[in-house]
């Protein structure tokens, strides 16, 4: 793997977000954060610095960093970003892998990244998971996915009577999350929903931004 560059994180970026004016200091935080798998926002705030805001708010759009603070549970969209002293923000496994491919390749690159990361945790199947992620794509809705769908994907994918197993390892991986809020338009709503993340699918969340 080459060696990383900021210069190359942020052309990776650009791929996703586009000519955006934060870049150069997103990918800077990003970097940090990746480092260590957090980050302060007492951290950002030397890197960015009246950028602070606008930047963790972009990190936090396309779920490159979750804030720590919850109203409740864990689930993505119970997280509250609050832009203060003394507040964290983590970065999901998968965040961290493609941040770290891109910042040596230059490229976004889910797939290869989702390989990565489920090779490291010894995941047996880990060959599969670019089929997979390519098989959630299909199956999702913008940025929001049925279990029914989840299991179409796993079986599309060639994991068999795994769709359990797979769901929770997704979680970890930082791929997918519960969806708790009301108003979600899915067939089979008696299925449990998920969002899916969207630095993973940079396309759907193009999707969901025009809908």
């Amino acid at each position: 793997m080459k060696k990383s560059s900021p210069y190359t994180l942020r052309w990776a970026l650009r791929e996703i977000i586009g000519e955006e004016a934060l870049i150069e200091t997103l990918a800077a935080v990003l970097a940090e954060a990746a480092a260590r798998s957090s980050i302060s926002y007492d951290s950002v705030v030397p890197i960015a610095q009246q950028q602070a805001p606008e930047v963790m708010l972009e990190a936090w759009d396309w779920r490159l960093l979750i804030p720590r603070r919850s109203s409740g549970c864990g689930e993505w969209d119970h997280r509250i970003p609050v832009m203060q002293p003394g507040e964290i923000f983590e970065m999901p496994n998968i965040a961290r892998y493609l941040v770290k491919r891109a910042a040596s390749s230059g490229k976004w690159d889910p797939e290869t990244a989702a390989a990565d990361l489920y090779c490291d945790i010894e995941e047996p199947q880990y060959d599969r998971m670019p089929a997979l992620v390519r098989q959630l794509e299909k199956q999702a809705q913008g940025l929001v996915i049925a279990a029914a769908g989840i299991n179409a994907a796993c079986r599309n994918a060639g994991f068999y009577h795994r769709t359990g197993s797979l769901i929770l390892i997704l979680k970890g991986g930082g791929i997918i999350s519960p969806k708790l809020a009301s108003g979600i338009c899915v067939p089979r709503p008696h299925s449990p929903v998920y969002e899916i993340n969207p630095a993973v699918f940079p396309r759907k969340k193009g999707d969901a931004d025009t809908m």
